[in-house]
C-alpha cells in the first residue's frame, strides 16, 4: 500500500513487507544495508557566477 501510494509522486520508499524487524538487535538495527536504505544523498545545484 505504502510503496502504491508512493508511486504517483516518485518518492523512494523502504518497507518491511510483513517482516518483522527487531530494532535492539544488531544485526537488523544497523549495519552497511541499514545505513544505505535509511539514508538518502541529494545534490543541491546552486547557479552561481555570471
Amino acid at each position: 500500500m505504502i510503496e502504491e501510494t508512493s508511486a504517483d509522486n516518485m518518492k523512494r520508499t523502504w518497507v518491511a513487507n510483513g517482516k518483522y524487524r527487531d530494532w535492539y538487535d544488531v544485526a537488523h538495527g544497523q549495519g552497511e544495508v541499514f545505513l544505505r536504505h535509511a539514508s538518502q544523498v541529494k545534490n543541491i545545484w546552486v547557479p552561481y557566477g555570471a
